[in-house]
Parts: structure tokens; C-alpha cells; sequence
């Protein structure tokens, strides 16, 4: 209770970690309760996060309940059947699950499946980031498959999935994914300091969305070679896909 557990390896080495089956919860105004994986300066992290249970709320915009980062390293994940819920709808600030990978050289290989995630997030429920804070570029790969976000709480607002660029790519595969009562569904955007260059490439099929404002959001330059296919919306307006 209002605690974390945390792993950082940093310099040339390769690490192996494991989170599976914690309990983590934060009361309320209590102290932040996260699971943190990261990745720094050359270092290969092969990470489990797997069957845990989380009850909290992020500790600011850019932070997540479980919170995975590779800053300038590599990092592979396996990330499934976790149960995240958020207990705070005083803000929609963070992440359920953050993934940011940034800095020259960092890269990694992301697989994420079967987690429920509750709750209302600014960012997204499900949220993959390249570059934040760093114009250097970095590039890695996705797996989201078969996940469940759920925005309550605040109904209408927060993202359901979303992916992020600077100066580098993601190249994902997003499918049988849920989201449901979020104001967008699944996102690929580019954040505000960006380049032309920068891309979200792969395939966003058979998805269920429902959601207030806009079922994809997809910043046409951006995403060139991302197929989106074979999904169900129920929202206002497919906005800006490509």
C-alpha cells in the first residue's frame, strides 16, 4: 500500500526481471503505487509484468501505473493479465500501462495482451510513447492484442489507446483490442515538437470501439503505411485517418 516496486539497470549489461502476481494500491492522497521497469544508457532489459493488480491513480501527465522506459537502452517486455483500475476521478492526468522509448540507440520490442485496464487517462489507458522530452530519434515495435480499456468515472473523456511520435517510429500491430466509453478510441499522433519524419506503421484491425468524440484519430502524414481495418465504431467521427 502506497508504495512501488521499481527496476533500473543503466551501462552495458543485460537484465532479466520478473513482477508477477503484486498487489499495489494507493488510498487516497496517499503516496504514488506503481510497477516501473527501466531501461538506460546501453543496458537490455527483459522484463515479465505479468497477473498483477493495481488500484491507484498516476503520479502526473506522463507517468503510469505500470510504467516501462528505455532512455537511450533496450527494452523487451511481455506485459499481460494485469488488472489496473484507477481510484481517483478528481483528474485524468497519466496512464494506465506508459511505455516511452526515447533517446539515440533506444529501441525495444513491446507484447501486450489481455489486460484490463479502468478508469479514466489523459494520455490513453494504453499509451506508447517515442521521444518525450528527446528530439533524438528512437524507433521500436508493438504487439497490443486482445486488451480491454474501459474509461469510467469520467465518462466521455481520456483515450482508450494511443500512440505518440517525436523524430522516430513505432511499428505496432493493434488487434481485438476493446475500448469503451473513452472520448477517443485509438490514437496515432505526433507530439507538438515533431518531425516530418517521424511514422506509425503497421496494422489496427478488428478492434471494438466505442467512444464520445472520435473513434480513430490518426495524423494522416504520420501514419502512410498504418492499415486500419476489419473494426467496429460506434462514435460521432473517424477523425483524420489516412
Amino acid at each position: 500500500t502506497d508504495g512501488y516496486a521499481g527496476f533500473s539497470c543503466s551501462g552495458a549489461a543485460t537484465a532479466n526481471i520478473d513482477m508477477r502476481g503484486l498487489e499495489i494500491t494507493r488510498t487516497p492522497g496517499g503516496t504514488p503505487a506503481y510497477l516501473l521497469v527501466q531501461a538506460t544508457s546501453a543496458c537490455v532489459v527483459n522484463a515479465t509484468i505479468e497477473g498483477n493488480r493495481i488500484d491507484g491513480a498516476p503520479a502526473g501527465l506522463n507517468s503510469g501505473l505500470i510504467q516501462l522506459s528505455a532512455i537511450g537502452g533496450t527494452l523487451n517486455a511481455y506485459v499481460a493479465h494485469n488488472r489496473i483500475r484507477r481510484n481517483d476521478t478528481t483528474t485524468t492526468e497519466g496512464a494506465g500501462i506508459l511505455v516511452d522509448i526515447t533517446n539515440a540507440g533506444a529501441t525495444g520490442y513491446l507484447r501486450v495482451f489481455a489486460n484490463e485496464i479502468r478508469g479514466t487517462f489523459g494520455r490513453a489507458g494504453l499509451f506508447f510513447s517515442e521521444g518525450l522530452f528527446s528530439s533524438a530519434a528512437a524507433s521500436y515495435s508493438t504487439v497490443v492484442v486482445n486488451n480491454v480499456v474501459a474509461c469510467t468515472g469520467n465518462p466521455g473523456l481520456g483515450t482508450g489507446i494511443g500512440f505518440t511520435v517525436d523524430s522516430g517510429s513505432i511499428d505496432t500491430t493493434v488487434v481485438n483490442n476493446t475500448s469503451t466509453g473513452c472520448a477517443r478510441g485509438i490514437t496515432a499522433l505526433r507530439w507538438n515538437t515533431g518531425t516530418a519524419s517521424s511514422r506509425v506503421n503497421g496494422h489496427v484491425r478488428n478492434n471494438l470501439v466505442t467512444a464520445s468524440t472520435q473513434g480513430l484519430t490518426f495524423t494522416p502524414d504520420l501514419t502512410p503505411a498504418l492499415v486500419n481495418d476489419f473494426n467496429l465504431l460506434n462514435a460521432p467521427s473517424v477523425a483524420n485517418v489516412g
